[in-house]
């Protein structure tokens, strides 16, 4: 009958969008990826004050280590024009990350890290992000903590308490995994529980369970955005080339109005920003 009809159409709507979020599982690591992460801060007298700085962090190519490709990663630091942390930023020069690197296990569902102790000059490799667990299931998450004055990556117990699919900007459907701390309950009762997605990872990146107010800003491989968050992918307007240097940007700065520029660096349009981002 008419009734069965429409109940046969949405279990199988329903069986369609739970499928797609078990289909073909979507790698984090790819050539061309970047993410943006926008970091707050806690000030005692006001609370968190969300976004006083941010990053981009991108994959600059692989290298072999003990036999095994692992991918290298750079960040550009955010440069705000206005008195307060906000659009439109500009992109520091490029840092290239020589102690931390990443790799996937596609069929296992799983992303390692490898981490250089520069004292030793011995590296670590450790489990960063397990797409393939259950709810309910007992992980342990990366963080980073102090330990005889040294700062160090430690892993801590956390229950996957939810999996919900999300939708990204090329119209592939994830996996969201959401965590409870089981060794601290008032870290989620105070920031919420660590998200993970498929694909993108967490804000922590390097450490998934730095939680709190840190946010993604942009996620994408090349010009396909994946996620936009509060400030969207328009909100860088340039960057530093990576052959200048601090000192021979322009100077001097702060500038009465006169500044100057070495005659070595070419370019073909300069715009130059105040404090509140006017041109």
């Amino acid at each position: 009958n008419v009734m069965n009809k429409y109940l046969m159409i949405f279990v199988g709507a329903l069986f369609v969008s739970f499928s797609a979020m078990g289909q073909d599982y979507k790698p984090m690591l790819e050539e061309g990826k970047s993410w943006d992460v926008y970091y707050s801060a806690y000030d005692g007298e006001i609370g968190i004050v969300p976004y006083r700085a941010a990053n981009r962090t991108y994959i600059v190519g692989d290298t072999i280590i003990d036999g095994m490709k692992w991918y290298k990663f750079a960040s550009r630091s955010m440069i705000s024009h206005a008195e307060v942390f906000y659009p439109p930023f500009s992109l520091s020069q490029e840092y290239v990350n020589e102690g931390s690197f990443m790799r996937e296990d596609v069929g296992a569902q799983k992303v390692f890290g490898l981490f250089k102790d520069f004292e030793t000059n011995e590296f670590q490799e450790l489990l960063l992000y397990d797409f393939n667990v259950n709810v309910g299931d007992t992980v342990d998450l990366l963080t980073h903590d102090y330990i005889n004055s040294k700062e160090v990556l430690v892993a801590y117990p956390y229950q996957c308490t939810a999996i919900v699919g999300l939708l990204l900007g090329d119209g592939e459907v994830v996996k969201s995994f959401e965590y409870e701390s089981l060794t601290d309950p008032g870290v989620t009762e105070w920031f919420g529980p660590v998200v993970i997605i498929e694909g993108i990872g967490a804000t922590g990146f390097w450490n998934p369970t730095n939680i709190g107010y840190d946010s993604f800003g942009c996620v994408k491989v090349g010009e396909t955005i994946l996620m936009s968050g509060e400030y969207g992918c328009n909100s860088i307007i340039s960057s530093i080339p990576d052959y200048l240097t601090e000192k021979n940007i322009l100077y001097p700065n702060p500038s009465n109005g006169i500044v100057q520029f070495p005659a070595s660096i070419q370019f073909d349009k300069l715009d130059i920003y105040n404090t509140i981002g006017q041109v």
